[in-house]
């Protein structure tokens, strides 16, 4: 049920608005009641989000091309599976690069680029 506002437009007709949404209008007991609408928290702070639908994509990719059943049947080993290892590693090197192995530290303190080697890097242990 709305609350219902009647006026003029610039022509002379008239016209209805919806100025504010009362609740849903019931029967109990023969009497009408109007049951007012849930108030709903309009402020609030995102203090975590999770990264769900670019890593089901991809490992949905993995197992379409078979990938994973592949590197399982061409590099038996015990314990964990290399197709799993392989596709988690892959995942989250393609999601977010900068989080691998902690890249950020070693891009910055032992990799230099070497301007006689057209560009190319090295790795400097330190």
């Amino acid at each position: 049920m709305y609350e219902r506002e009647n006026y003029r437009d610039s022509t002379g007709k008239v016209k209805h608005r919806n100025t504010r949404y009362l609740g849903v209008e019931v029967t109990i007991n023969g009497e009408k009641q109007i049951i007012p609408p849930k108030k709903r928290f309009k402020a609030f702070e995102v203090t975590k989000s999770v990264r769900y639908g670019d890593i089901a994509v991809l490992y949905d990719l993995f197992t379409q091309y078979g990938l994973i059943e592949l590197l399982n049947g061409l590099i038996p080993r015990r314990g964990l599976p290399v197709g799993e290892v392989f596709a988690s590693l892959a995942i989250n090197h393609i999601i977010d690069r900068e989080t691998l192995n902690k890249f950020i530290f070693i891009r910055q303190n032992c990799l230099k680029r070497d301007s006689d080697t057209t560009g190319m890097i090295t790795a400097y242990l330190r």
